[in-house]
């Protein structure tokens, strides 16, 4: 599974991505969380090895990538409020669509104009002309909707409400309104409001931008963050308040998916090599000279698959799991393991 021409990881890999990406789409005509499945692929790969490629070819295969991803997100917007809503979007009624779309060949008629032309700048607009003349500003509507949400609305009524949901009310519009990050700041505090926002999400993007820096040797790490993409994506167009609060969940949310995987298949993971997102320096080598690559030196000659040379014998994982599975107290069949004398773990050759 760890060669990187190997048939059987890529049927793993395209079967785990295609059902992702059709669970993604039940019980929703949101996009975000299927442009999340897909985005968190290309995320992935290019941690993986684009990083360490000349900026022609890793520009050119991204490009191959956001074209794909375009073509897909068009396919489904075409389809995705054709299922009389959110309680019709089953997984059989999807499944169906689908599989339809690839019988087909072909995309609704008018999907990529309902991809690109979008309400917000009208939502936005309204905003705009309406505060504080009409309608009272809102101060600190969107921090208070993150803050109280986890707060059932039957236990406070009163809590703050989405600027979409009120939007809703003011222009007689029974939708799901995109009122977009200009449209928050205005509504909570004009021109200073804006400007509010824009210092917020900045100092928010580079605190996660250094922190994904220091991490950016841990896959697991890059995972979780790179499953709220779609969330994040759609922060200036949106209901801001409630999709940054979708991109927190979805991170907590993927970190509790990742240790209770580590609960079953602990041992498992722990045999063989540790996954490592610095292949071109786990020899040992690095600006610290501690295996890591904290500086992400540029190298013209990376392999396409740079985990290519970590290739080890199957006896030897095999061996690697009985060991981890012993320090464990499992006998490697998930059962626990009898007591006996430790022993050095085998050297590899």
């Amino acid at each position: 599974l760890a060669r990187r021409l190997s048939p059987m990881a890529w049927a793993v890999f395209g079967c785990t991505l295609a059902f992702s990406a059709l669970l993604a789409t039940v019980g929703t005509v949101d996009r975000r969380f299927l442009l999340g499945v897909l985005g968190a692929a290309v995320w992935m790969w290019y941690w993986a090895s684009l990083r360490y490629k000349r900026t022609t070819p890793v520009v050119a295969r991204l490009s191959v990538a956001a074209a794909g991803l375009i073509l897909l997100i068009g396919a489904y917007t075409g389809i995705r409020h054709a299922v009389g809503g959110t309680e019709g979007a089953t997984l059989a009624v999807r499944a169906a669509q689908f599989t339809e779309l690839a019988r087909k060949g072909s995309i609704e008629r008018g999907s990529f104009a309902m991809m690109f032309f979008q309400d917000t700048p009208n939502n936005t607009l309204f905003i705009i002309e309406n505060y504080p003349e009409v309608y009272a500003l809102r101060p600190l509507n969107g921090a208070g909707v993150v803050i109280s949400n986890p707060v059932p609305r039957f236990f406070w009524p009163g809590k703050p409400e989405g600027l979409g949901i009120a939007l809703q009310k003011q222009m007689g519009v029974e939708a799901n309104l995109g009122t977009g990050i200009i449209g928050h700041g205005w509504a909570e505090g004009l021109y200073l409001g804006v400007i509010g926002y824009a210092v917020f999400f900045g100092l928010f993007v580079g605190a996660i931008d250094r922190v994904i820096r220091a991490r950016a040797g841990n896959p697991y790490f890059l995972a979780a963050i790179g499953c709220s993409l779609g969330n994040i994506l759609a922060l200036p167009r949106g209901e801001t308040s409630i999709f940054f609060l979708f991109a927190i969940v979805g991170f907590f949310a993927t970190v509790m998916v990742l240790w209770l995987t580590r609960l079953v298949l602990g041992a498992f993971m722990q045999a063989g090599q540790p996954l490592w997102a610095f292949p071109v320096a786990a020899d040992g080598g690095g600006a610290a000279g501690d295996g890591t690559d904290g500086l992400e030196p540029f190298d013209p000659d990376a392999p396409d698959d740079p985990y290519a040379g970590w290739d080890v014998p199957a006896e030897t994982i095999q061996l690697d799991y009985a060991v981890a599975a012993a320090q464990n107290g499992m006998n490697g069949h998930g059962a626990p393991a009898p007591a006996a004398a430790s022993s050095p773990a085998p050297k590899r050759g």
